[in-house]
């Protein structure tokens, strides 16, 4: 392995360990915490318990109140 190569695995370690610290925030007692920009509340579910989504996948609908 070159030093060339060693550096962009460590980077790509790195830049992997942040992604995982940030999302670890969101993570408890086998729960998600989702947080919306705007106030209001779950007008609906758009996705089930248990379902998998892709990212960018709407989650629920939000009315303003």
């Amino acid at each position: 392995m070159s030093e060339r190569d060693y550096q962009a695995a460590e980077a790509a370690y790195r830049q992997a360990e942040v992604r995982f610290n940030s999302m670890k925030r969101h993570f408890g007692n086998g729960k998600v915490t989702l947080r919306s920009t705007i106030k209001g509340y779950v007008a609906e579910l758009l996705v089930s318990n248990g379902d998998y989504v892709e990212p960018g996948t709407p989650l629920a609908k939000i009315q303003r109140s």
